[in-house]
């Protein structure tokens, strides 16, 4: 984080409890809150499968209302930021630095969200493993400071 001028953490570490999340946390911070609504978005019958063994036709339909179509029985897109978002105004509203260890999907919501944009422009945007997003409040509006870094 001192590479990347981070701010110090004020207010807490918080992580999605899967696996690569939960772990990578640990390792920045003995006191990291592990939180279920920093899961990554749900994909029912897709979850852990490539996309080249999911049905065209399935995938077409998901794609053709991206925000609230789930052909494959989980979360639409819309739940998923609905989730992500009440744990953000449950948890950072009001509070100093917060560092959040989460998966790609989680990043570009809350990157929507704090920006206004729309999820699905949000959803373009690449995220490297282990990227970076930092964003700051300047005078009232969210700034994004750092993306993919």
């Amino acid at each position: 984080m001192k590479a990347l001028n981070v701010p110090a953490c004020v207010d807490g570490w918080h992580a999605s409890p899967l696996v690569r999340c939960a772990s990578l946390a640990r390792v920045l911070s003995a006191d990291v809150h592990l939180d279920a609504r920093l899961s990554e978005m749900h994909f029912g019958a897709w979850e852990g499968r490539a996309w080249d063994s999911i049905d065209r036709g399935l995938i077409d339909a998901w794609a053709g209302d991206i925000e609230h179509a789930r052909p494959h029985g989980g979360e639409s897109l819309a739940q998923f930021a609905q989730r992500v978002v009440a744990w953000f105004e449950a948890t950072c509203v009001g509070r100093g630095a917060v560092h959040v260890v989460a998966h790609a999907g989680v990043m570009r919501v809350l990157a929507a969200h704090l920006l206004g944009i729309s999820y699905e422009n949000a959803l373009q945007w690449s995220i490297d493993f282990g990227g970076v997003g930092w964003f700051r409040r300047v005078r009232g509006e969210w700034v994004l400071v750092r993306w993919n870094a």
